[in-house]
């Protein structure tokens, strides 16, 4: 429940969103046929935003809320990909997980707006944190050519330690414009892929 809002409201609305960007440099080493080894640097950016509107129930006057959080992960991984099926087959299925402590510079807004009452209030906090991220996948594919592979599967990754908008709430006074952060928040992400591959 959302209890900043300071006063009874007759309608209000709700939108979350959340946005993830990933980039990331790995170096390979095989162990075997079948198994290969990687490490590397991995960087990560998730912004969440929380907005409530709506009108007051007192003067029927629209109000807003907005709550927007950012954290920049950065920091090295380890990670294995194998061949699980297929190992000199033009058709292959691969298992590939990687994980990885990360550092995570954290930080958020808070602003409500009630034009005909209390103006503009706003607070906001930055701060440090330390992540985890882990990921797992499963890759099927298909060598047209020499040179161009098809590929599609499934990925499921697991992020820990952030901060995410709803859950700055008990954290900020924007009476008195101060704030926190808490981030101690988790997101799963799942879903299917695909993509073509070219190597020279």
């Amino acid at each position: 429940m959302d209890n900043a809002i300071p006063f009874p409201v007759t309608a209000a609305s709700f939108e979350y969103k959340s946005r993830l960007y990933n980039a990331e440099f790995n170096v390979r080493r095989s162990v075997n046929d079948w198994l290969t080894g990687l490490a590397g640097f991995r960087w990560m950016e998730l912004e969440d935003s929380y907005l409530a509107q709506g009108t007051g129930a007192i003067l029927s006057t629209p109000f807003s809320e907005a709550i927007r959080s950012h954290n920049h992960l950065f920091g090295f991984q380890i990670g294995a990909d194998a061949i699980l099926l297929g190992r000199q087959e033009q058709f292959q299925i691969r298992g590939v997980a990687k994980a990885g402590i990360f550092g995570n510079a954290v930080g958020q807004n808070t602003e409500f707006s009630d034009p005909a009452g209390l103006g503009t209030l706003s607070a906001a906090a930055n701060g440090s944190h330390t992540s985890f991220v882990g990921e797992i996948g499963l890759i099927g594919s298909y060598q047209v050519s020499k040179h161009v592979t098809i590929r599609g599967g499934y990925q499921v990754m697991w992020i820990e330690g952030v901060a995410l908008a709803p859950r700055q709430i008990p954290n900020t006074d924007l009476a008195g414009g101060t704030a926190d952060i808490e981030a101690a928040g988790g997101l799963f992400y799942h879903g299917a892929n695909a993509g073509l591959e070219f190597a020279w």
